[in-house]
């Protein structure tokens, strides 16, 4: 019975944690990682993100396409924005292709 309520306890947390931040809270939080993303992902042109909603507890992240300087067809990169520094890194460019083979 203590489990059961403890479980349910941390579930309650956990949501009300995700639903306290208003919504231009998270507005602001999704423009921040694209920007940044957008930013940092200087080998590719004509490039849009699409950014997860939440991220993760301690990440926000963000999937960058667009065309590469370098190669032939569309690209793309994972953005990993950590919300304790406000940081990015991304992860090297890889053709979209690899994602979507039959497109």
């Amino acid at each position: 019975m203590a489990l059961r309520i403890s479980a349910t306890s941390l579930f309650l947390l956990a949501a009300s944690a995700v639903s306290a931040a208003s919504p231009e809270a998270w507005e602001a939080f999704r423009a921040d990682i694209e920007g940044k993303c957008l930013a940092a992902t200087t080998t590719l042109e004509d490039k849009t993100a699409w950014v997860d909603p939440f991220g993760t507890e301690s990440y926000g992240i963000a999937v960058v396409t667009g065309r590469s300087r370098y190669a032939d067809g569309r690209q793309f990169a994972v953005c990993v924005y950590d919300k304790a520094t406000k940081t990015v890194e991304t992860l090297s460019e890889t053709d979209l292709q690899v994602l979507m083979p039959d497109r």
